[in-house]
């Protein structure tokens, strides 16, 4: 029998700063997003270098000409969708992030503090 690893949860005394795992996520988002723009760049880039070698060391064979443009369209279109794919999550859980801050009860207690006029003794 193999035993489960448990993931510890805070105890309710655990003060747990909401601002730091907010920042961390949006920083992962970020990150997933640079990353995801870059692979793309990369795709073209390596799309664009094939194709150069492609009519470069084909020696004007049509057929290895061929060959050459749609292994530099099928490497470059592979890349350029996994960029687009790693993007499109970190947009996705920055938008997930926006609407969870905007409406966590952090956010709700502080407007609500905010908006209550100071009463006088």
């Amino acid at each position: 029998m193999s035993t489960a690893s448990v993931i510890q949860m805070p105890q309710s005394s655990e003060s747990i700063d909401i601002g730091v795992r907010y920042e961390r996520a949006y920083r992962a988002a970020e990150g997933s997003i640079s990353f995801g723009e870059f692979v793309k760049a990369a795709g073209v880039l390596a799309a664009a270098l094939m194709l150069v070698a492609a009519i470069g060391f084909t020696e004007r064979a049509p057929e290895e000409l061929l060959l050459g443009v749609f292994m530099a369209a099928a490497a470059g279109l592979a890349l350029y969708s996994l960029g687009a794919i790693l993007s499109v999550q970190g947009y996705m859980l920055r938008a997930t992030l926006e609407s969870g801050a905007s409406s966590s009860v952090a956010n709700n207690v502080a407007t609500a503090r905010a908006a209550t006029p100071a009463r006088s003794a």
